[in-house]
Parts: structure tokens; sequence; C-alpha cells
């Protein structure tokens, strides 16, 4: 596509308001973020990126995920085992804690 076929789509007056198509929005909410850096700190990142097979933003995101808390969830329940006692399953992010109790 030619800079002035490009131009020429971005102009309001040459879209086709006619036969516009509706279409849905993607199943996840994203939004960009823009981060200032150094020249030679994105250089850096991105080379350490590209070396472990990941785009810069994919790197970045993940670094900035995992640096953050795991989420405070804790599931409970409860099974009877006998009449005498039972067991208690706690799951807590990924560790999995099973506690009899009588």
């Amino acid at each position: 596509m030619t800079k002035g076929e490009v131009e020429s789509l971005q102009q309001a007056d040459n879209w086709d308001w006619e036969r516009t198509t509706r279409r849905e929005g993607g199943q996840s909410q994203r939004v960009v973020v823009s981060v200032s850096l150094a020249k030679q700190d994105f250089e850096r990142i991105a080379e350490y990126a590209r070396s472990t097979g990941m785009k810069t933003s994919e790197f970045i995101r993940e670094a900035a995920l995992d640096h953050l808390p795991k989420p405070e969830r804790t599931v409970e329940f409860a099974l009877p085992v006998t009449a005498a006692g039972g067991l208690v399953v706690r799951r807590d992010h990924d560790d999995l804690d099973r506690t009899a109790v009588a």
C-alpha cells in the first residue's frame, strides 16, 4: 500500500458509512501502557527478551506480573471420612494442604 493510499484511508470523507459492520470487541479487555526507559535499558531488555524467544512486551509484562504478590485466596472444605473424624482440604495458591481432623 502506498503512502497516498494510506493517507486516503485515514480521511473520514473517504469512509463507506453506508455499509458499516459492527463487530464485538475481544473477550478480554486490554490496556496499553507507555513506559519511559533509557535507550540503553530498553536495548538490554529487548536483547534479553529476544535471547529467550520472547517479544519485548511479553517479557516486560511477565517480569512485572512475576513481582506481584500472589492473590490471597483460600478455599477450604471438609469431607467426612468416618463417624469419628474427617478430612479438611485447604487450597491456598499453589500449595495443597490436607489436614486430618477428629
